[in-house]
């Protein structure tokens, strides 16, 4: 995660009343930091916070240079919202099980002993005003009203709100401009579409509800920004575009408002976080785009989607077909025209009709197989499962695994008969995806994996195996990986003994692959036609010499 702020900041000013508001994701479910009487952060301190796990929350007032409690309460019931400080009637206030208020001073330790304060309205918020006004109640709906009014009024519902029933509070900023307090809120309905809205507290501010709407693309974080003519509603995109529209005193007509830049320092495919520090300074909190990882689609499985999603032949000014590739057609005469297969391949009639009604209803391989392969396991038809696995591209891991199981158990029953053997080496040889596969083979008995580590170690020992190379050390390894602590914890003498000769195999490979690599410079010349030949010199033969020794 990286922090970008966009200008500089100059500078802060603290004042008394500053609140830093701090969210915590496991045993701290809020904190909040407020400094006491004095109006200096560093002579008293209190900190407020929220235990999950007890169901009880304490506060402890100390002075930072002595380390010695003023006070503490506690109490057994559940915060729904963070404590606030009110300034005007010197207490705490705090929401308890969403619709109780409860207020107190310092002085009190045990808070299930004072007043209850229970409304008709389930509760979002309180919210502490500065310049010595009272704090403000948000209710659920987004309706607002001072703490005054909630507590004197507490048996009406308060239905003046601009939210409809469906929808959720998400975020909500206090604004003070000029003469005027508002809240502005965002707040999100069942069907996912985000709407910004304007509250009136006090002064001459009309209410204002706009949808946050972007064709083609998503809203992944905004900000209220206050400019000395104008309050804008600040808006960032899945695009990285950032968009500033004023919506007071002059509300612009036209979302999303005037285009400010184009973020890059953080990545806007995840949620960001936005805070105006100023007039002219926002910082802008994200996921770092360096550190993604993309997701890997196997060659099979992107020419499935391709497939599944080309062109129908309409005429669309906005789509430019770079490539036209032709859908699976199955055709009266037992043929299939797919990518994937053999223009002279015969589909079995088991099949056929089943396949031509999936077909019609646009299903992709990988939904095909899944519908076809339990049926075949069931009816044991080995010819329709061997025709899968051979003409269908895209095959999902969990029925390679499925197919896998059924080899097995049927060789440990009959015994490693031609058919059998014949399926599973085909389904050796499709192409998966490890990531996918690995969690499937952890489900897998472990008497099947030591049989499959058997038959994998046979190939590998085979003078001319039936499987490629890299297939069987792809499915050795994958083995090895989901049973690892199963085989690393054994003590089998069989299974030892196969841990051996696998090692052994593993160490012939990596022998054999060291003497390939000092013939590699070698073939790299005789590649380029660069590879010199030394003429032996021819011998003399018109002389000879000859030692004799005479002594």
């Amino acid at each position: 995660m990286v922090v970008n702020v966009l200008e500089e900041r100059c500078g802060s000013v603290y004042t008394g009343d500053l609140k830093v508001k701090e969210e915590t994701s496991e045993k701290l479910s809020c904190t909040e930091l407020r400094p006491k009487l004095s109006g200096r952060i560093t002579s008293d301190i209190s900190w407020i916070f929220h235990d999950e796990e007890n169901i009880e929350f304490f506060q402890f007032l100390s002075l930072l240079l002595s380390q010695k409690q003023i006070s503490s309460w506690s109490s057994k019931g559940k915060l729904s919202s963070p404590v606030v400080y009110d300034i005007v009637g010197n207490q705490y206030i705090a929401v308890f099980s969403r619709n109780e208020l409860r207020l107190w001073t310092e002085h009190e330790e045990n808070l299930d002993k004072i007043k209850k304060i229970k409304l008709q309205q389930q509760i979002h918020c309180v919210i502490p005003q500065k310049n010595g006004n009272e704090p403000l109640i948000m209710f659920s709906n987004g309706a607002v009203c001072p703490l005054s009014t909630a507590v004197g009024n507490r048996k009406e519902e308060y239905n003046t709100s601009l939210l409809d029933s469906n929808e959720i509070v998400e975020d909500y900023h206090l604004v003070t401009y000029e003469v005027c307090t508002f809240i502005t809120i965002l707040s999100r309905s069942s069907l996912e579409v985000p709407h910004f809205s304007v509250v009136p507290v006090s002064g001459s501010i009309s209410s204002v509800k706009l949808k946050v709407e972007r064709k083609g693309f998503r809203l992944v974080g905004q900000a209220t920004v206050q400019h000395d003519s104008s309050c804008n509603f600040l808006t960032l995109w899945s695009d990285g575009r950032l968009y500033s529209l004023p919506f007071h005193p002059q509300p612009s007509p036209d979302f999303p408002g005037t285009f400010v830049n184009t973020v890059r320092a953080v990545s806007t495919k995840h949620p960001v976080a936005l805070l105006a520090l100023s007039s002219s300074h926002v910082a802008v909190y994200g996921a770092d785009p360096s550190e993604e990882v993309p997701y890997k689609l196997e060659a099979q499985q992107l020419s499935a989607l391709v497939g599944a999603h080309c062109s129908d032949g309409t005429d669309d000014s906005d789509v430019q077909e770079l490539h036209y590739t032709p859908c699976a057609s199955w055709v009266a005469d037992s043929t299939t025209k797919d990518v994937c297969c053999q223009p002279d391949q015969q589909v079995p009639e088991a099949i056929k009709g089943q396949l031509a009604a999936l077909q019609a209803d646009g299903c992709c391989q990988s939904v095909m197989v899944e519908k076809l392969v339990p049926q075949l396991l069931e009816t044991r038809a080995v010819p329709e499962l061997n025709w899968c696995i051979r003409y269908f591209t895209d095959i999902p891991e969990k029925s390679l695994v499925q197919i896998l199981m059924f080899c097995l158990e049927s060789m440990a029953t009959v015994g490693r008969e031609a058919q059998y053997c014949e399926l599973l080496n085909a389904t050796l040889h499709v192409p998966f995806s490890d990531v996918c596969m690995l969690p499937r083979l952890r489900t897998v008995p472990f008497h099947h994996v030591l049989t499959l580590l058997h038959y994998l170690t046979e190939e590998l020992e085979a003078y001319e195996p039936e499987i490629e190379l890299h297939s069987l050390v792809e499915w050795a390894s994958l083995l090895l990986d989901a049973q690892y602590q199963r085989c690393l914890l054994s003590g089998d003498p069989q299974v030892l003994e196969l841990l051996r000769r696998i090692h052994k195999l593993v160490i012939d490979q990596i022998s054999y692959m060291n003497n390939l690599k000092t013939l590699l410079p070698i073939l790299q010349q005789f590649q380029e036609g660069r590879l010199s030949v030394k003429k032996t010199r021819g011998a003399n033969k018109l002389y000879c010499v000859e030692y004799l020794r005479l002594y």
